[in-house]
């Protein structure tokens, strides 16, 4: 998940103006955990969102920038997750990943078959 995060706040950082606005926020809501990262960026272009999700095949004409969003994508969703993009509140992305909550009592998850975190 380090690589996630890292990945994510590396994006807004670069590739926003000498003073980058950067919010993050991870929230739970019942079963799932949002981690959301916006900046005041120009935003993820939409053809390299397509490649990122998948939705355009990778080409010598249409490919991402980079490996970034795409491995923050791989990953989550080998955790069982989904990843997000949209326009932010202050102009530039909101990427926003859900993943599964772990259990607010690590005994919950013992009884259900997994393992507590440490």
């Amino acid at each position: 998940m380090r690589a996630v995060v890292d990945n994510l706040l590396e994006n807004a950082v670069q590739h926003t103006g000498s003073e980058p606005i950067v919010e993050v926020s991870v929230t739970r809501d019942g079963e799932a955990v949002h981690l959301s990262v916006a900046d005041d960026g120009p935003g993820i272009p939409p053809a390299e969102i397509d490649v990122v999700t998948g939705e355009t095949d990778i080409t010598q004409l249409t490919h991402g920038s980079g490996l970034g969003l795409w491995l923050v994508n791989w990953m989550i969703d080998s955790y069982g997750g989904s990843v997000s993009f949209a326009r932010s509140a202050i102009g530039g992305s909101h990427v926003e990943i859900t993943l599964e909550a772990a259990p607010a009592d690590p005994s919950d998850a013992m009884r259900s078959g997994g393992r507590p975190s440490s």
